[in-house]
Parts: C-alpha cells; structure tokens; sequence
C-alpha cells in the first residue's frame, strides 16, 4: 500500500504544494512502519533456520553460474564483430535476467 502510495506522487503534478505534502507523509508512514517491525523482530537468534541456510546456498550457487555464464559470454564476443557482440550482449542479458 505504501508503495502504490509512493507512485501516486510521482504521478502528481509538481506545480501543487500536494506532492511535497504526500511524499513527507509517506515517509512518516514508512518510518512508523520500520518501528512497528523492529519491535516485533526478536532480539536475537542462536541458530539459522535450515530454509535460511538452503536460500543462501541457492543464492551463492546463482551468482557463481551468473558470474561464470557472463564471463564465458564476454570472452566470445570480444573476438566477434560489433553485429555479432550486439547480439551477444541481448543473450547475455537474456540469461542474466
């Protein structure tokens, strides 16, 4: 809600005195927002869930094929000619995406 809020003022006029208004009273609300979750996230933790442990290992398998996938792209295209790395450069892209 307070992210379509904050779309709402970038869609205002800037001729009005509303868009400062909104904005000012939108970060409000995301700072009470920020409070209210800070006071119900517990102090601390002794253990990692195991699903935590699962998506960090998940995450750092990504950017390592991330990683590996664009500097294999990259390598190829630097002996390709300027059609050819166009093309290059919209799979690499594709596959990053």
């Amino acid at each position: 809600m307070l992210s379509s809020l904050t779309m709402l003022g970038f869609w205002m006029p800037p001729e009005g005195g509303e868009k400062v208004g909104l904005g000012l009273t939108i970060l409000l609300a995301y700072s009470v927002f920020m409070l209210l979750v800070a006071e119900n996230m517990p102090a601390t933790s002794f253990y990692v869930p195991l699903i935590g442990e699962c998506v960090r290992v998940c995450v750092r398998v990504y950017v390592v094929v991330v990683v590996v996938v664009v500097v294999l792209i990259v390598h190829v295209c630097v002996r390709m000619s300027a059609r050819a790395l166009c093309v290059c450069v919209c799979v690499c892209v594709c596959v990053c995406v």
